[in-house]
């Protein structure tokens, strides 16, 4: 659960949302944006990321999917 109108809070939800891009969008689930169900986060939402607001997300990436680059 990240709060985004704490500046770091927002920023790892900035980079979790840069990093499922690189990984794949699938790693990222159970993505809710202020208590409601979102299907994805989108590249428009990661860039301009609102100040306020809660989203709640499990990610997970299996180790043989892993971008280490």
């Amino acid at each position: 659960m990240l709060n985004l109108g704490i500046y770091e809070e927002r920023t790892v939800c900035k980079m979790l949302g840069e990093l499922a891009y690189k990984e794949g969008v699938t790693n990222m689930t159970e993505i809710k944006l202020n208590g409601r169900p979102v299907e994805k986060l989108t590249q428009d939402f990661v860039r301009k990321m609102p100040e306020v607001g809660m989203v709640e997300l499990t990610y997970y990436c299996e180790l043989e999917k892993e971008n280490r680059e």
